[in-house]
C-alpha cells in the first residue's frame, strides 16, 4: 500500500512539474521572403510561425510558407526539453508538408531528433522519412518515392547568449522550417533579432543551398533572404 500511494505521489509530482507556468512568452512571426533556385528562378513568399511554450519542460511550434495559392509549406514540431547541469537537453518530433503544385509534387517528412543547447552552440542528430508523389502533368501518371531513413542534422552558434537583446549567429543543417534535403545536401544560413522592445522584435535570415560536390550536380543550388517582425504576448 505504501509503495503504491508513493508511486501516486511521485505520477502527480511529474505531471504538477511539466504543468509549470511556462519560462518564456507566446510569440507569432511574419517574414517576408526573396530567394532564386535552379526550379522556381526569382520567387518570393511570406512566412508565419507561431510558438507556443506549453510549459518549463515543453513548447510547440506552428510555421507556414505561401509562395502563392498551390505551392505552400506547413510544419508543426513538439519538443520535449529538459534542463542539464550545462546547457539543456531537447527532443523534436516534426511533420512537414510541401505542396508544389505546378509541377504536380508533394512532399511528406517525418523527422525526430536529439539535441543539446547552451548560449552560444546549439547541435541536434536524428532521422527523417521522406515520401514524395510526383504527378506527370498531362499524362496522368504518378510516381511515389520513399527514403525511409535520412540522417537529420543542425549545428547552430550565436555571437551572444540567449537573453541578450540583440543577436546573430549561423550554421550548417540539411533542413529549415520549410525545407527538407537528404544527408549529403547541407545548407547554410545566417540569422540575427533585435528586440526593440518587451513585445516586439525585428528578425532577418539568410539561407544559401550550395552547389557542387555535396549536391551531385553543379546547377543545383539557390539563396533566400527573410526579413520581419515578431509579437511576443
Amino acid at each position: 500500500m505504501k509503495r503504491s500511494l508513493t508511486t501516486v505521489i511521485l505520477l502527480l509530482a511529474s505531471v504538477l512539474s511539466f504543468a509549470q507556468k511556462p519560462a518564456d512568452r507566446y510569440n507569432v512571426s511574419l517574414m517576408g521572403m526573396y530567394g532564386w533556385n535552379e526550379t522556381w528562378q526569382s520567387h518570393g513568399g511570406v512566412d508565419v510561425t507561431g510558438y507556443l511554450p506549453v510549459s518549463r519542460h515543453f513548447e510547440a511550434t506552428a510555421a507556414m510558407e505561401v509562395h502563392g495559392p498551390k505551392t505552400f509549406a506547413v510544419t508543426a514540431t513538439a519538443r520535449p526539453k529538459f534542463k542539464l547541469p550545462v546547457g539543456e537537453l531537447f527532443i523534436d518530433g516534426s511533420v512537414h508538408y510541401r505542396a508544389l503544385a505546378s509541377y504536380g509534387i508533394s512532399d511528406f517528412n517525418l523527422a525526430a531528433s536529439v539535441g543539446w543547447r547552451i548560449d552560444y552552440v546549439s547541435v541536434q542528430l536524428g532521422v527523417t522519412s521522406h515520401f514524395t508523389h510526383d504527378l506527370e502533368k498531362g499524362t496522368g501518371r504518378s510516381e511515389d518515392i520513399s527514403e525511409p531513413l535520412n540522417l537529420l542534422y543542425r549545428v547552430s552558434f550565436n555571437v551572444r547568449p540567449a537573453t541578450s537583446r540583440w543577436n546573430a549567429g549561423g550554421g550548417i543543417a540539411n533542413y529549415t522550417d520549410f525545407e527538407y534535403e537528404r544527408t549529403w545536401e547541407p545548407m547554410y544560413f545566417l540569422d540575427g533579432h533585435y528586440d526593440v522592445n518587451d513585445r516586439f522584435s525585428v528578425l532577418c535570415r539568410f539561407d544559401l543551398k550550395p552547389a557542387g560536390a555535396f549536391h551531385l550536380t553543379a546547377g543545383f543550388w539557390g539563396a533566400s533572404a527573410r526579413a520581419g517582425v515578431r509579437y511576443s504576448f
